[in-house]
């Protein structure tokens, strides 16, 4: 794979878009003859094919909103050209499913059921988003003992999700 195929995220061949993974400055030239029209910011879309107004636009092979406006090769694709505002017809443009060939296998840990369907556990995280409430995390988890939580059949576990990189994150990181 080549850096330039690595600076956006396709995942279907008939998509209209790309997640760009950096920052790209207009008329930076990408893989598949697309040159960025504007400046993208990483995260954001960019156009692969051209879309008229009033298309369905594709990303991960599902329609994710309709064209605004005419969309072009290398158009930064967002709010300012992409809707998913309501149709005539009151659905979402986003409710046109669409069946994709999926070549990969998806597996999860999960368990089966005697009847023979599946199922997976059913675990509450307490989530913390800085270290200092680490401590209070825990302690939430700790409370539901199996006796706490035989209140509540269909909840396996309380877990504590924390981490320990302080109070304060840095706002130019990804």
């Amino acid at each position: 794979m080549s850096r330039d195929t690595e600076l956006f995220i396709r995942l279907y061949p008939d998509d209209h878009v790309a997640v760009v993974r950096e920052d790209i400055e207009e008329g930076r030239s990408l893989a598949d003859g697309v040159s960025a029209a504007a400046d993208i910011p990483a995260g954001h879309k960019i156009a692969l094919r051209p879309v008229e107004q009033g298309g369905a636009v594709l990303k991960y092979g599902q329609p994710i909103g309709r064209a605004s406006l005419p969309i072009r090769i290398g158009d930064h694709v967002h709010t300012h050209n992409l809707s998913a505002e309501r149709t005539n017809g009151g659905a979402s443009a986003t409710s046109e499913y669409r069946s994709v060939h999926d070549p990969i296998e998806r597996t999860f840990m999960g368990f089966r059921r005697k009847a023979g369907s599946v199922g997976t556990r059913n675990y509450i995280g307490v989530l913390t988003t800085v270290n200092c409430s680490a401590t209070v995390a825990r302690r939430i988890s700790a409370h539901f003992s199996d006796e706490h939580l035989s209140a509540f059949p269909r909840v396996d576990g309380i877990v504590p999700i924390t981490h320990t990189t302080g109070c304060g994150q840095s706002a130019t990181g990804d």
